[in-house]
């Protein structure tokens, strides 16, 4: 079984991290970055939403998350989700932004303290602060139709069944090396106009040393990105997010620097 720890300590996908934060704030565009030209299964596949990227986590070991989860059920009866299969309401599945498709969770009612287990098998919830959407089955067991959100938290774990008790490791994804060590920045927002991002690079200083306006170009059009850093250390920059987060910047992401 897993040794659990917190989701922040999770191995990251190699050269471009999860957008944290599905808001937008300050930032008038949010410009997505390209995905990896890496081979993976599906299950691990980024995908493009409202013009973000996602990037689906490698490995789900020790994967535990606290939040908002939500459940979805008659507008999507009878419709493909993302895995391929047709979605019943009346039956146990769930839909998470980047577990990798297929995984088991146990989820808890932290009101009630009732859990279940539910399997991944499409995406969602795409509203900000909401971290898994439950189909009405399971909504109906975790008691949360009636409120229609509930906080919970969520644990990956196994689940072996007869034909499996002695391959319990291969139902693991192989993690990718260790990537917590490295150069990173914080793209605090991205805009159509410098004067909108000067204006932010000025909120920011004072409070950080090293700010950057960088301008590219996408579609023919002209962005200004207003980045903060570098960060040495992975966890440290996901702190600050979170920081930047509880002062009003949302939309911020975490980008990995290339070493030259």
């Amino acid at each position: 079984m897993f040794n659990k720890i917190t989701a922040s300590r999770l191995k990251p996908f190699i050269f471009i991290i999860i957008l944290l934060f599905l808001s937008t704030g300050c930032a008038s565009t949010v410009v997505p970055e390209p995905p990896s030209s890496l081979k993976l299964p599906p299950s691990q596949r980024p995908y493009k939403l409202f013009d973000i990227w996602y990037y689906p986590i490698p490995s789900t070991e020790g994967y535990i998350e606290h939040g908002i989860a939500s459940w979805y059920g008659g507008k999507f009866h009878g419709r493909p989700t993302s895995s391929g299969e047709i979605y019943d309401m009346y039956k146990v599945s769930a839909a998470h932004k980047t577990l990798p498709l297929g995984t088991n969770l146990k989820v808890t009612n932290l009101k009630t303290l009732k859990s279940i287990v539910v399997r991944v098998n499409d995406r969602g919830p795409f509203v900000a602060g909401r971290i898994i959407d439950l189909s009405f089955k399971a909504a109906q067991m975790l008691d949360i139709v009636n409120t229609g959100t509930v906080d919970v938290e969520i644990e990956a774990i196994l689940v072996i069944t007869e034909d499996q008790k002695t391959g319990a490791d291969a139902l693991k994804l192989d993690p990718l090396p260790d990537f917590r060590f490295g150069k990173f920045i914080i793209q605090v927002g991205a805009f159509k106009t410098l004067l909108n991002a000067l204006q932010l690079k000025a909120d920011l200083m004072g409070i950080y040393d090293q700010i950057e306006i960088k301008r590219f170009s996408l579609n023919e059009q002209q962005f200004y990105r207003v980045q903060i850093g570098i960060f040495t250390d992975l966890l440290k920059a996901q702190k600050e997010i979170v920081r930047l987060s509880k002062s009003g910047y949302q939309g911020t992401f975490i980008v990995a620097v290339e070493e030259e």
